[in-house]
């Protein structure tokens, strides 16, 4: 007997130390060539990430952002897929616990009336009683169990990341909708006294026609002045309808038409810390996703090595049979059995190294994921944080250009009422009046989208402490960190 044990820990001892180095892996971002650079290359501010919601100091922007993170049928599809997840790592977690299961039982037997000249015999009932426990245990020799367990947990795990990465998608999304209908009302008042002086204009155009001191050429083309705003203005109203439509399907509503925004942009009057490039790859919740997801395959690959492994279950049962309830928990009507079991895969067609090279490939592809991830959060925040500067720069441009135009345009009016210059002058001041306005409209908006894109790429907190509280799972965590 002692040899034999002996010989069988001298065929496992090289499957325990092939197992131990197979788990010793190097960390991601070194195994895929990745290095995090030391800091940002337009950053000036590398404080920590703080919530970024109350920057803008809109209670409005704020309450509807709460609005949607309460409402919004997407995320809330995407918190039932996070339950499920968890659901679904406490089945395959409960696989390596043992499994008791019950049964009772009552049988009664009637024997019939027998009837004939010489006997009668009259019925009787007779029965018993059937309890029994039955065990079972599959025993984690190999640790497979606790692979599975651990691929299905960092599912969850990475369920929970994608949670949080919808929830600040979500946030931004509604900031950026809400900013785009303050834009389509600036834009609208913009256009309306366009309009309103083009419509001006033809008034005295038509009376300068009348008294023959203006052409039919300018007559004309002032009217088509007056027909381009009034078309703009209907396309401007279009648009507006549809961004209004999607922000309130964003917010869990039906489409209305009857939210209204604030007059004006806030304004962005701080700077935003950005941190430091290695706290990026900590805080992103899509990194955090992808690394999960990584780790999964890491235990999908680990289960899949051994499955050359034999499984060893054990089992037992207690089963007792009576005719009455007190005797059926006597120890002397109790019949025990043990079992063990041990199951050695011999031939499978190939299945079970198709299975490891399976693993082996989807490791691949989540590896290729996780660094394609980091390099996308650098990029994106590299990209918004140059963009902060030369929107600054092209929104004080745009100022002076609108202010110069204004300022042209009343002289072009003055000088047309002295006959200085002809009507194609003055359309013309007007124009690029309107042209200066409008683009540093959009500019301002591309500041704010900017910024908006800026706290999206850094991953951080939507509001911090604020009406909204984050998830609470540390109770359901808890227990299913029991299980595994």
């Amino acid at each position: 007997m002692r040899k034999t044990t002996r010989n069988l820990f001298l065929i496992l001892l090289p499957i325990f130390l092939i197992l131990g180095c197979a788990s010793k892996k190097n960390a991601p971002l070194e195994e895929a060539g990745l290095t995090i650079p030391e800091a940002w290359a337009w950053a000036a501010v590398s404080a920590p990430v703080e919530p970024w919601l109350a920057d803008f100091k809109s209670s409005a922007l704020e309450a509807i952002v709460i609005e949607a993170l309460k409402g919004n049928y997407d995320l809330q599809a995407t918190v039932a897929r996070m339950d499920a997840a968890r659901a679904s790592a406490r089945i395959i977690g409960a696989d390596r616990l043992p499994q008791l299961s019950s049964n009772f039982g009552a049988t009664k037997t009637d024997t019939g009336n027998s009837l004939s000249t010489a006997v009668i015999v009259s019925s009787v009932a007779t029965g018993y009683m059937d309890f029994g426990l039955t065990l079972g245990w599959e025993l984690d020799l190999w640790g497979r169990l606790r692979d599975r367990a651990q691929a299905s947990y960092y599912d969850y795990e990475a369920t929970k990341s994608a949670v949080k990465a919808a929830r600040l998608s979500l946030a931004v999304n509604v900031a950026r909708r809400y900013f785009d209908l303050i834009e389509a009302d600036k834009e609208a008042r913009l256009m309306q006294l366009n309009l309103g002086s083009f419509r001006r204009s033809l008034l005295i155009t038509e009376e300068g026609f009348s008294d023959g001191i203006i052409s039919a050429k300018e007559l004309r083309l002032m009217r088509a002045a007056v027909a381009t705003a009034e078309s703009g203005y209907k396309r401007s109203r279009e648009g507006r309808a549809l961004t209004l439509a999607t922000l309130e399907t964003l917010l869990g509503r039906s489409p209305a038409f009857r939210l209204e925004a604030e007059e004006d942009f806030p304004e962005i009057s701080t700077s935003v810390s950005a941190g430091l490039p290695s706290g990026l790859v900590r805080r992103r919740p899509d990194i955090k996703e992808a690394e999960m997801r990584l780790a999964s395959t890491d235990a999908t690959l680990a289960d899949a090595s051994k499955g050359f492994l034999p499984d060893l279950t054990l089992g037992g049962s207690v089963n007792s049979r009576s005719n009455t309830f007190n005797e059926l928990l006597k120890p002397e009507y109790m019949l025990s059995k043990v079992v063990g079991s041990v199951a050695q895969p011999l031939f499978e067609g190939g299945r079970i190294r198709a299975e490891k090279d399976l693993a082996i490939a989807e490791r691949r592809e989540a590896l290729a994921l996780y660094a394609a991830a980091v390099l996308t959060a650098f990029k994106e925040v590299e990209s918004a944080l140059s963009a902060e500067a030369y929107l600054l720069e092209q929104e004080r441009a745009d100022a002076l250009s609108a202010l110069e135009h204004e300022m042209a345009e009343l002289i072009a009016k003055r000088d047309y009422e002295n006959g200085l210059v002809d009507q194609t002058a003055l359309l013309e001041a007007e124009r690029l009046t309107y042209q200066a306005r409008l683009s540093l409209l959009k500019t301002r908006n591309r500041r704010l989208q900017n910024r908006l894109g800026l706290y999206l790429a850094l991953g951080g907190e939507i509001q911090g402490v604020g009406e909204v509280a984050e998830l609470d799972l540390k109770k359901k965590d808890k227990a299913l960190d029991e299980i595994l």
